[in-house]
Protein backbone atom coordinates (compact mmCIF):
# COMPACT_ATOMS: atom_id res chain seq x y z
CA UNK A 1 0.00 0.00 0.00
CA UNK A 2 1.11 3.34 -0.83
CA UNK A 3 1.78 5.45 2.29
CA UNK A 4 0.22 8.48 1.95
CA UNK A 5 1.42 11.34 4.50
CA UNK A 6 -0.42 12.19 7.14
CA UNK A 7 -1.99 14.84 8.52
CA UNK A 8 -1.01 17.29 11.78
CA UNK A 9 -3.80 17.29 14.48
CA UNK A 10 -4.91 20.84 12.98
CA UNK A 11 -5.31 19.34 9.62
CA UNK A 12 -6.75 16.33 10.86
CA UNK A 13 -9.64 18.52 12.28
CA UNK A 14 -10.16 20.88 9.55
CA UNK A 15 -10.48 17.33 7.01
CA UNK A 16 -13.07 16.73 9.85
CA UNK A 17 -14.89 19.84 9.44
CA UNK A 18 -14.59 19.45 6.00
CA UNK A 19 -16.37 15.52 5.77
CA UNK A 20 -18.76 16.55 8.13
CA UNK A 21 -19.92 19.64 6.04
CA UNK A 22 -20.58 17.11 2.98
CA UNK A 23 -17.36 17.01 1.69
CA UNK A 24 -17.43 20.78 -0.19
CA UNK A 25 -17.40 23.95 1.90
CA UNK A 26 -16.79 27.50 1.35
CA UNK A 27 -14.10 28.74 3.08
CA UNK A 28 -15.48 31.32 5.31
CA UNK A 29 -18.28 28.69 6.36
CA UNK A 30 -14.99 26.45 7.46
CA UNK A 31 -13.44 29.18 9.56
CA UNK A 32 -17.04 29.80 11.80
CA UNK A 33 -17.71 25.98 12.14
CA UNK A 34 -13.82 25.89 13.34
CA UNK A 35 -14.45 28.60 15.59
CA UNK A 36 -17.82 27.84 17.01
CA UNK A 37 -18.42 23.79 16.90
CA UNK A 38 -14.47 23.03 17.62
CA UNK A 39 -13.31 26.58 19.51
CA UNK A 40 -10.38 26.65 17.44
CA UNK A 41 -9.90 30.85 16.87
CA UNK A 42 -7.41 30.49 13.49
CA UNK A 43 -6.50 33.07 11.73
CA UNK A 44 -7.32 33.62 7.53
CA UNK A 45 -3.61 32.98 6.80
CA UNK A 46 -3.03 30.17 9.02
CA UNK A 47 -6.18 28.54 7.84
CA UNK A 48 -5.15 29.09 4.04
CA UNK A 49 -1.85 27.76 5.29
CA UNK A 50 -3.24 24.52 6.85
CA UNK A 51 -5.16 24.06 3.37
CA UNK A 52 -2.26 24.51 1.36
CA UNK A 53 -0.02 21.86 2.88
CA UNK A 54 -3.38 19.66 2.70
CA UNK A 55 -3.74 20.12 -0.79
CA UNK A 56 0.07 19.62 -1.32
CA UNK A 57 -0.91 16.04 0.71
CA UNK A 58 -3.49 15.50 -1.73
CA UNK A 59 -6.69 15.80 0.78
CA UNK A 60 -8.35 18.65 -0.34
CA UNK A 61 -8.52 21.07 -3.37
CA UNK A 62 -10.15 24.66 -3.57
CA UNK A 63 -11.79 26.26 -6.30
CA UNK A 64 -12.31 30.21 -6.63
CA UNK A 65 -16.29 31.50 -7.89
CA UNK A 66 -15.99 34.91 -7.98
CA UNK A 67 -14.97 35.96 -4.50
CA UNK A 68 -15.47 33.06 -2.53
CA UNK A 69 -13.27 29.96 -2.20
CA UNK A 70 -14.69 26.69 -1.70
CA UNK A 71 -12.82 23.65 -0.40
CA UNK A 72 -13.50 20.09 -1.75
CA UNK A 73 -11.96 17.07 0.07
CA UNK A 74 -10.53 14.81 -2.31
CA UNK A 75 -9.91 11.38 -0.05
CA UNK A 76 -12.96 10.12 1.91
CA UNK A 77 -13.13 9.83 5.98
CA UNK A 78 -13.24 6.14 5.05
CA UNK A 79 -10.61 6.31 3.19
CA UNK A 80 -8.38 8.91 5.94
CA UNK A 81 -9.65 6.05 8.75
CA UNK A 82 -8.36 3.11 6.85
CA UNK A 83 -5.47 4.29 5.88
CA UNK A 84 -4.88 5.85 9.74
CA UNK A 85 -5.49 2.09 10.67
CA UNK A 86 -3.23 0.17 8.19
CA UNK A 87 -0.67 2.68 9.18
CA UNK A 88 -0.59 2.58 12.87
CA UNK A 89 -0.78 -1.64 12.14
CA UNK A 90 2.35 -1.40 10.50
CA UNK A 91 4.09 1.05 12.95
CA UNK A 92 3.07 -1.02 16.19
CA UNK A 93 2.28 -4.34 15.56
CA UNK A 94 4.74 -5.26 12.33
CA UNK A 95 1.53 -5.51 9.96
CA UNK A 96 -0.10 -8.39 11.87
CA UNK A 97 -3.56 -8.20 12.68
CA UNK A 98 -3.45 -11.12 14.95
CA UNK A 99 -1.43 -9.14 17.39
CA UNK A 100 -4.15 -6.32 17.58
Amino acid sequence: MEEDRNLSASEALIMKAIWEAGGVIAFLELMELLRTKYGKDYSRNSVATFLQRMADKGYVESQRKGKNAYIRALKSRDEYAYQQLYHDKEMWFSGKAANV
